[in-house]
């Protein structure tokens, strides 16, 4: 199952601030506390606007072993764990205009992973 989550910056935050703090706090701190069984988490943050005005900062893709795994990371943001994630949210995202949902993919053209390609081709 894939997630992913549109967020968006507090507007007394820099694009570069929000990043320099989703990354070297909010980030381990999800990691190290909540996050059991996503098998993959990739960020994606907005370098700059090259056509259009997007509302959000960052798209975040979680992919999780399956739908289970993911309403229990979900159930985790109700423990003190997660009151602490959410806490750090609230300092530097603007929590309410975030948006979270599953996603279903259809792959049109590569791979993700481009040593995939290679290890298929050997095999």
């Amino acid at each position: 199952m894939k997630t992913l989550a549109l967020l968006v910056r507090r507007p007394d935050h820099t694009r570069a601030a929000f990043r320099a703090h989703y990354e070297d706090i909010h980030a381990p701190l999800a990691m190290e506390t909540i996050m059991e069984g996503t098998v993959r988490y990739v960020r994606h943050h907005i370098a700059q606007e090259i056509y259009g005005a997007p509302f959000f900062d960052v798209v975040s893709a979680f992919r999780y072993r399956d739908a289970a795994t993911a309403g229990e990371l979900i159930g985790r943001l109700e423990t003190e764990d997660g009151a602490r994630v959410i806490a750090d949210e609230h300092t530097f995202m603007d929590r309410e205009r975030n948006t979270f949902f599953p996603v279903s993919e259809q792959v049109v053209m590569g791979a993700e992973n481009q040593g995939a390609g290679l290890l298929l081709a050997a095999l």
